[in-house]
């Protein structure tokens, strides 16, 4: 990944605190549960105080995939095939792997929220069932 695209992850996940501010999201509650709630305030909001579409996806895909690399020992990637190109977090150690942005962008589509909790729940599940990488130390 290229050091301009790491920088842009960077920018879009300092903006995470912004949001929850902005959407009034209880600070006491998990990363998670924080996640959820300003998604679905900002799906649900008649006025979305200037967060586009692709505002929501960068800072809250760029929270939750920092948060999945951190706690399930993961790092962003690019991954290219048939399809395009996609920004991914994939397992350092066991091979499993998301997409953060492209799993908001389907739940816009979807008008769905109270995502994020399951997709970190499934990746746990994943990573404890995956086969170690062959250049794994």
């Amino acid at each position: 990944m290229s050091l301009t695209a790491r920088q842009e992850l960077m920018i879009y996940s300092s903006k995470a605190s912004d949001l929850f501010s902005d959407f009034g999201i209880d600070p006491s509650a998990s990363l998670l549960e924080r996640l959820d709630q300003a998604f679905s305030s900002w799906l649900h909001a008649s006025n979305r105080l200037g967060y586009s579409e692709s505002d929501v996806v960068g800072i809250l895909g760029a929270a939750f995939g920092d948060y999945c690399n951190e706690s399930l020992e993961m790092d962003w990637v690019t991954v290219s095939d048939q399809y395009g190109t996609s920004t991914a977090i994939d397992g350092r150690e066991f091979e499993f792997r998301a997409f953060p942005f492209d799993s908001i962008w389907k739940r816009i589509d979807d008008a769905e929220s109270g995502f994020f909790a399951s997709i970190y729940v499934v990746l746990a599940h994943q990573k404890q069932h995956s086969r170690r990488r062959g250049n794994a130390a």
